[in-house]
């Protein structure tokens, strides 16, 4: 049975547009989910080699249509293991049995995640990230692992997300939470190569 999701009737939902979407969301019923054929290296006979991944571009939920299906337990096992249980506890299972999750992303400064407020609705946020640097860190925040570099070579350094966001959207915002995303992750890119070019004239 597929999970309900709770919608506010007086919210003013978007159009349903379908130029630039490949299908039509299970979660809205609108043409909002992009579809990518993907491939991966591993040895894991669990895994498969490719698979189709998919994600609704309207909630930011996102599935891989063979692996994420209610059967392969283990595997949604495995991978809710990984994810902050009220970001797992909010799956969407279609009628067909597919897994969808609320999707998380991030780099060395700042993640575009799920924010579960006290009603225990989700909202979509961009939060800064910063270096661990207390043990007890590791209880009060999202925790993520980046790599860095040491002085024994590159190794996986410890990252927290930020418990008050930088800016909240509603659920089916999430498309304009990205847009923000990539607009700080452009800028930082931007200001790197602009550093970087004023070094090397000065060299």
């Amino acid at each position: 049975m597929s999970k309900k999701i709770k919608i506010d009737p007086k919210e003013e939902r978007p159009a349903k547009v379908k130029a630039g979407y490949d299908e039509k969301s299970p979660l809205t019923g609108n043409y909002k989910v992009l579809v990518e054929k993907v491939d991966f290296e591993t040895d894991d006979p669990n895994i498969p080699k490719n698979d189709t991944y998919k994600i609704c571009m309207e909630t930011g939920y996102q599935t891989y249509w063979n692996a994420w299906k209610v059967e392969n337990e283990d595997m949604l096992l495995h991978i809710e293991k990984q994810m902050p249980s009220k970001i797992a506890s909010h799956k969407f299972v279609d009628s067909n049995g597919h897994v969808w999750y609320p999707m998380v992303t991030f780099s060395y400064f700042a993640a575009l995640h799920p924010h579960i407020d006290a009603q225990n609705q989700l909202y979509w946020a961009v939060s800064d990230v910063k270096p661990v640097t207390d043990d007890s860190e590791m209880e009060t925040h999202q925790i993520i692992k980046l790599p860095v570099e040491t002085n024994k070579g590159m190794s996986l350094g410890l990252f927290k997300i930020l418990n008050t966001p930088t800016k909240v959207w509603s659920m089916y915002e999430f498309d304009q939470a990205l847009d923000f995303y990539e607009q700080i992750v452009q800028n930082w890119i931007d200001e790197t190569k602009a550093k970087n070019t004023q070094t090397n004239e000065q060299t």
